[in-house]
């Protein structure tokens, strides 16, 4: 029996659309595939450089046609991965370009027609969500800017004054001024006559009775002081009410001692204090004395109130993704589209 040469392979039929994709965007359908162009040798890859932190990803443009793949290097080292930057809205697809030419083909015989493709199956539901990935570090705290100072405590304790100097020596004597004329005379002396006896004790406003020399100068409110002729401890002040002849009646002011009558007693005005004369020379300061103890500490001030919060610190990166959940079913395949006519023999 003989058998005839294989027949010619008949054309490959238009694949179909490719269904709808999802959330990401409505692909459009899948060009007519061009035959396959020749595979270049495979080159050695280089290593991979470690991976720099992602930036924001801006929008997704329109995808160019495929070029041919370039050799595939060796692999090396994998990176490491830098924080995942913002993603950005995704852009529209495009349509794939053309594939390159096929090469040519053996002597195979013309192949029938291929069916249409059926349609893609459903999309298997989705996997459980994966682990939330560890929490980031806390970022760094701020504190706020410290509160106003408390009030000041009270002054402690002066402590004693240190010894006082030496003082200076006295400035020379000046020369004695000329006689003045006569003045008044105050001057003189007497017995006390309203007394009776020895040991008697003058008190405030007591009025005394005294004979003294006539022709005096005394007149009403004179300050006069009486002092005894033998000792100068016992004395008193007062104020003259009256003089008139040898008789002059004065009331106590301060007095000290006993008194009787039959002592003499020296009589003169209780002088006004004169004017304060020039100050003299400064003596040299005397060596410093020492210091006295510090007095004990004053009372702490209440505390100020509490200064405002501080600015949140920076939130910390972003956790590593989680472990991606399980794939979905896959959908059942679609039915098979009709074979194409044998070729002839």
């Amino acid at each position: 029996m003989f058998t005839g040469p294989t027949g010619i392979k008949g054309q490959t039929g238009i694949q179909g659309p490719t269904g709808r994709t999802g959330p990401t965007g409505i692909k459009g359908p899948t060009g007519i595939q061009g035959p396959t162009g020749r595979t270049g040798p495979t080159g050695i890859k280089g290593p991979t450089g470690i991976k720099g932190p992602t930036g924001i990803q801006g929008l997704m443009g329109l995808t160019g046609p495929t070029g041919r793949t370039g050799p595939t290097g060796i692999k090396g080292p994998t990176g490491v991965k830098g924080p995942t930057g913002m993603q950005g809205i995704p852009g529209i697809a495009s349509n794939t370009g053309s594939t390159g030419q096929t090469g040519p083909t053996g002597d195979t015989g013309i192949q029938g027609q291929d069916g249409r493709e059926g349609p893609t199956g459903k999309k298997g539901d989705q996997g459980q969500t994966g682990w939330t990935g560890i929490k980031g570090p806390t970022g760094s705290s701020y504190t706020g800017p410290m509160g106003p100072s408390g009030a000041k405590g009270d002054i402690g304790n002066i402590g004693p004054s240190g010894d006082k100097g030496d003082t200076g020596d006295i400035g020379p004597t000046g020369d004695t001024g000329p006689t003045g004329s006569s003045g008044d005379k105050f001057q003189t002396s007497g017995t006390i006559t309203s007394l009776i006896g020895p040991n008697f004790v003058l008190s405030l406003g007591d009025l005394v009775v005294m004979t003294i020399s006539s022709g005096l100068a005394y007149i009403l409110g004179n300050s006069v002081v009486v002092v005894d002729s033998t000792n100068s401890a016992i004395k008193f002040e007062g104020t003259v009410v009256s003089y008139y002849g040898t008789t002059i009646n004065i009331t106590v002011a301060v007095s000290s001692g006993t008194f009787n009558d039959s002592n003499i007693y020296n009589v003169n005005l209780d002088g006004i204090d004169g004017s304060t004369g020039p100050p003299g020379r400064t003596g040299p300061t005397g060596p410093t004395g020492a210091t006295g103890p510090t007095g004990p500490t004053g009372a702490t001030g209440s505390t100020g109130d509490t200064g405002s919060t501080g600015d949140t610190g920076s939130t910390g990166d972003t956790g590593s993704t989680g472990d991606t959940g399980p794939t979905g079913t896959t959908g059942p395949t679609g039915p098979t589209g009709p074979t194409g006519p044998t070729g002839t023999t």
